[in-house]
């Protein structure tokens, strides 16, 4: 496989279209050098679009058209015979429908093997809001926190404008935080940002009846095999560890063998499982949904809903050894609205490290957000030390950012620049600027 051709290619080609990927950061250059014969272009295919195409939560129709259109185009220049699956596979999607409002699933595959899987949309500012897609900053915020989970772990921890959930959910999978707090302030961001947490297995412990779009359960039932669990079923889901009433939770695997077995109508693959590191506790399968009732009377009165996620008493005794473990962080969703938060509403917070990620891109919020900021940091702290803040962004306008700069100096907030996370896990333009800052007063 010395021509470009490899299982590691393969690897990386499946997650950067799982994750809908920019097709402009695909191994094009390996694939040019490589052979591609029949074979060969099956195995892309299994990796990709056969990978999802019964799965009600597979990229987006014009993603899978374009990518196809794109693996026709690589064979066509080059005069490769094209397998009859490719030309079948690309008939098919043409003959797809999109989704009416531009919703798509992205599903990001973490160092451990675990999935996350994320509705989206395909626009960057929809329904009045950014917080309906992942930006940039925010991947690399998770990649950071991915490689530091000691930090966050037993912290109560904040995040601001948390968008889909993409930097929240990669912490739970990765550490033990005692609370993560999702807060946001636009309703659509909310409605998405639950569908997000149920599809990734957590389930809800309590919702604000007065909010009609929430689930109005004081605990939620598991999800069946027909709604959640069967569109992942059968598939090349190289991936051992499944997270509780997810959608990921029935796979066909091969254990013992470490391998697991693609099918198409014509084809079959066996390909090598993702590597699983042992930092990763969270990835333990059979979770049970917890039934405990989590009492709103001691969060803020903003608090939209609270959710959990417990393992069963079955697979307690797997992870004895890992006494700093907990298994009931509290996750809840948080309504903050920057412009009118006081100090008074605070007093329910116990906050240990606040988190953020692309939020530094309007000058006039910038006061509003460096105020939160700085009240935030000035709370108590929790049960680990005083509070901290980690700010991640990405930096189009210079001006916007140093103003964001001087109004933490005006509020007595220090700040220093972080060490950039050394591996790349999620596929995203690397070629504009990205920071991420420690705050503390």
């Amino acid at each position: 496989m010395a021509d470009g051709f490899s299982l590691l290619n393969l690897d990386v080609i499946q997650k950067q279209y799982l994750q809908m990927a920019p097709l402009k950061l695909f191994l094009w250059k390996a694939l040019e050098q490589a052979s591609l014969d029949l074979e060969k272009q099956r195995k892309i295919l299994c990796m990709t679009y056969f990978f999802t195409a019964e799965s009600s939560y597979a990229p987006s129709v014009s993603y899978q058209r374009l990518f196809l259109k794109r693996m026709l185009k690589l064979c066509e220049d080059r005069c490769i015979k094209i397998a009859d699956e490719l030309y079948e596979a690309y008939g098919d999607v043409c003959g797809k429908a999109e989704h009416l409002d531009n919703k798509c699933f992205k599903t990001y595959v973490l160092p451990c093997g675990a999935l996350l899987t994320l509705e989206e949309t395909q626009q960057f500012i929809s329904k009045g809001t950014t917080g309906l897609s992942t930006w940039m900053a925010g991947e690399y915020l998770a990649e950071w926190a991915l490689e530091n989970p000691s930090l966050f772990q037993d912290r109560s921890i904040i995040e601001l404008g948390c968008g889909t959930g993409l930097t929240g959910l990669s912490i739970c999978s990765m550490s033990s935080p005692s609370q993560y707090i999702f807060s946001d302030c636009h309703n659509e961001v909310f409605k998405a940002l639950q569908s997000n947490l149920e599809l990734n297995g957590f389930v809800i412990s309590q919702a604000d009846s007065e909010l009609p779009y929430l689930n109005n359960k004081r605990t939620c039932e598991s999800h069946t095999e027909s709604d959640m669990h069967k569109h992942w079923k059968g598939l090349a889901l190289r991936n051992q560890d499944n997270h509780g009433y997810s959608h990921h939770r029935d796979i066909t695997s091969q254990q013992d063998s470490g391998v697991t077995t693609s099918k198409t109508p014509d084809m079959e693959i066996t390909l090598h499982k993702f590597d699983k590191t042992p930092q990763c506790m969270a990835c333990l399968s059979d979770y049970s949904e917890s039934e405990d009732i989590h009492d709103l009377s001691s969060c803020a009165s903003d608090f939209i809903a609270c959710y959990s996620r417990h393992p069963s008493s079955q697979i307690r005794h797997l992870i004895e050894d890992c006494a700093n473990h907990s298994w009931d962080t509290q996750v809840d969703i948080c309504k903050l609205d920057w412009t009118t938060l006081k100090k008074s509403d605070l007093r329910r917070f116990s906050t240990g490290i606040i988190l953020a990620a692309d939020v530094i891109y309007d000058s006039e919020l910038t006061p509003a957000l460096v105020r939160t900021l700085h009240l935030l940091l000035s709370t108590g702290g929790d049960k680990r030390g005083k509070p901290v803040a980690f700010i991640a962004s990405t930096i189009r306008n210079l001006q916007t950012y140093e103003l964001f700069l001087n109004c933490l100096y005006e509020h007595d907030i220090s700040c220093s620049e972080v060490t950039k996370p050394a591996n790349q896990v999620f596929y995203y333009d690397q070629s504009c600027e990205i920071k991420i800052i420690k705050l503390e007063v």
